[in-house]
């Protein structure tokens, strides 16, 4: 008998198989809440190295943390940042989280609700979906954010339409991982997306080339 078919839900699973363990720099650093919010600001739009070279060039720039941040201004906060480029609407965020965190938020969110905790990261200036489901994650409540790459696989598996809402995209995803695996398998499918499934995807070497119904189409 010709082996069973392999589907979309199978395939996505086995991207976290095959590329678990590939976290950025900031897991496991030991950072203060502060600069892991900074982190999920800087990172849309760029690589994870230029993410880490802005938010360590902050880290230098501010060793007070979130107090020398509010207090700086926003060219500073701009210059630190320029390196992961959209400098002007990142250094607002990066600024509008310090002042959010001196205001107590962290404390706000840490006895919240998930979504009770999400409106109010969303209520930050410059944070949109995104960034706030990072920083969600980061602080260890169990949510799939979706970046482009994440979309861009769950699209081309037809796990969703093209075009899916946001929280569509995400709560997809968080039917196939448990809580436990989402944080994982956020990062896997990030590493797929950049190696494998790219804007020009490499189907040839695709380990679920055959589970895809995209496969080839590019």
């Amino acid at each position: 008998m010709p082996p069973r078919p392999v589907s979309p839900r199978e395939a996505v699973r086995k991207i976290l198989e095959l590329f678990s363990g590939r976290e950025p720099w900031w897991v496991g650093e030991g950072l203060d809440p502060f600069w892991i919010m900074v982190a999920a600001a800087v990172s849309p739009r760029t690589t994870g190295r230029l993410t880490e070279r802005a938010v360590r060039r902050l880290m230098e720039r501010f060793p007070g943390g979130a107090e020398d941040v509010a207090s700086a201004d926003v060219s500073e906060v701009e210059e630190a940042v320029s390196v992961s480029g959209m400098k002007r609407s990142k250094a607002r965020a990066v600024k509008a989280i310090a002042s959010w965190l001196l205001s107590g938020g962290l404390e706000r969110i840490s006895s919240a609700s998930l979504e009770e905790a999400r409106r109010e990261l969303l209520s930050i200036p410059g944070v949109g979906d995104k960034v706030a489901d990072v920083i969600l994650m980061a602080l260890g409540r169990p949510v799939l954010p979706v970046d482009v790459h994440v979309r861009r696989v769950s699209e081309r598996l037809g796990l969703v339409s093209p075009g899916a809402p946001y929280s569509e995209v995400r709560e997809r995803l968080e039917e196939i991982f448990d809580p436990e695996e989402r944080a994982s398998a956020h990062f896997a499918l990030i590493a797929f997306g950049r190696e494998i499934c790219r804007a020009r995807p490499r189907c040839s070497e695709c380990p679920i080339r055959e589970a895809c119904p995209s496969a080839d189409k590019f």
